[in-house]
Formats: C-alpha cells, sequence, structure tokens
C-alpha cells in the first residue's frame, strides 16, 4: 500500500506547480509496542520501536494558487484496502502523531484546510499526466 501511494504522489505532481510531502510513523498508546533489538544474540544497545501505522501528508500547490491537502495514516500491517480508505484528516495524523504539520498554515483557511478531508485524485488522471510528462521530457 504505501508503494502504491508513493507512486501515486509521484504521479499527482505533475498535475500541481508544487507538491511538498512529508510522512513519519504513528503509535498508539492504547496498544503494546513491539520492539526490535532486544535480542541478547545481537549484541547491541539499540532497541527501535516498532510503529503502528505509518503517515503521510501532501501539500499542493496548483496552477491558480489555491492549495490542496491530503493525509494518510497507513497501517504497518499487510492489507489490501484501497488508498482512498486511508485518507484521514490533517489534524487527525497531527493528533496521532504528536507533531504539528505545515504550521505556516494559519487562520481561518489554514484550519479548514486541515480539519477536512479532501477527495483523492484522480489516479488514472495523474499516471497519465506522468506518462506524458516522461515522454516530453525523453
Amino acid at each position: 500500500m504505501w508503494k502504491t501511494l508513493e507512486t501515486a504522489v509521484r504521479n499527482v505532481s505533475c498535475l500541481f506547480l508544487g507538491v511538498y510531502v512529508t510522512c513519519g510513523p504513528t503509535f498508539d498508546i492504547n496498544r503494546p509496542i513491539k520492539v526490535i533489538g532486544q535480542d541478547p544474540a545481537t549484541e547491541t544497545d539499540v532497541v527501535v520501536p516498532i510503529p503502528h501505522a505509518y503517515f503521510q501528508s501532501a501539500l499542493a500547490e496548483n496552477y491558480r494558487g489555491r492549495l490542496k491537502l491530503w493525509s494518510f495514516i497507513i497501517p504497518n500491517a499487510a492489507s489490501d484496502k484501497d488508498l482512498s480508505e486511508c485518507l484521514v484528516k490533517t489534524t487527525e495524523v497531527e493528533r496521532r502523531a504528536g507533531l504539528e504539520l505545515w504550521d505556516k498554515l494559519h487562520g481561518q483557511k489554514g484550519d479548514k484546510l486541515k480539519s477536512r478531508v479532501t477527495k483523492m485524485w484522480d489516479l488514472k488522471k495523474a499516471e497519465a499526466a506522468a506518462k506524458k510528462r516522461k515522454a516530453s521530457v525523453a
């Protein structure tokens, strides 16, 4: 699912003036956190927590100067969910990750943008735009 998201974001970038992406782990404090690195046989003191999920947030500016914002939370498990089922409000990502994303988006417009789920882009249209762009560069 993560590869699908990465490819989709790369493709959709062809439809916008600029696309900025941030991503990272999320942990559910109500569930046990598994770790790797506690095996005495490995002779290491490094302990790494395994995230329950990962987030990605993409901020795009269209050719009219308007902003679009998409945020996803992808479970750290095999899944056959459709990518659109992982779309969430950016405020949900902020709450679960303990971060403030896109901190320069202030005021009523910024709050509105971060507190809604933006309709997912048309993946086929984005893929076609990416192919067209690659062909024109070659």
